[in-house]
């Protein structure tokens, strides 16, 4: 797990860098930025530096990061008494793509970033075959020695956002210019649909 930082919050510190180990149990790495941190912080009782951790022990106390809004893609697995050998990534808004390198050393091995033409370099500088795909907005894949599971999920704040939308289109005159200013917090489904 690992992730270049640009310092949205906290200082650019080695103590700030990811990954991050919580609780030693949980360690992983966040992409992108929480913008309601004022309201997790008073779900997560302890004082962390950098908006991350408070994802991660958002996922680590309450097992899933749905109340969590902004851009962001997660990755982290479970050490020590938490161990299960499996990788999570998640993705919510931000771009997630994967890759799937089969038969690397006898097992099939996994890439993943934010930026799809960065992973494919990446396969092609090392010679290996792999093809990339798109992790879905709203997901949760699941990597194991079984192989890989994915789960959506609904983020707590879809609603919220679809009900402005949907007074914003009805009532509102200027309903474009506020409509263009949510559409990308809207799962693709929703857009669709409305």
């Amino acid at each position: 797990i690992g992730h270049t930082r640009y310092a949205t919050h906290g200082g650019v510190t080695n103590e700030n860098a990811h990954p991050f180990c919580l609780y030693d149990s949980i360690v992983g790495a966040h992409n992108g930025v929480v913008s309601n941190l004022e309201e997790l912080k008073t779900v997560v009782s302890d004082d962390y530096a950098v908006d991350s951790q408070y994802l991660l022990s958002l996922r680590y106390i309450m097992g899933d990061t749905k109340f969590a809004r902004g851009s962001l893609n997660l990755s982290f697995h479970f050490i020590n008494k938490d161990a299960d050998g499996k990788l999570y990534l998640q993705r919510h808004s931000n771009p997630l793509y994967l890759a799937k390198i089969a038969g690397y050393g006898g097992k099939d091995a996994y890439l993943y970033s934010s930026i799809e033409g960065s992973l494919k370099m990446a396969i092609n500088m090392l010679n290996l075959e792999g093809e990339v795909s798109e992790v879905e907005n709203f997901s949760e894949v699941v990597i194991s020695d079984d192989g890989i599971s994915m789960e959506k999920y609904e983020p707590a704040y879809t609603q919220y956002i679809e009900h402005l939308y949907l007074y914003a289109f009805y009532w509102h005159d200027t309903c474009l210019d506020i409509a263009s200013r949510y559409t990308l917090l809207l799962p693709q489904q929703q857009l669709v649909r409305q």
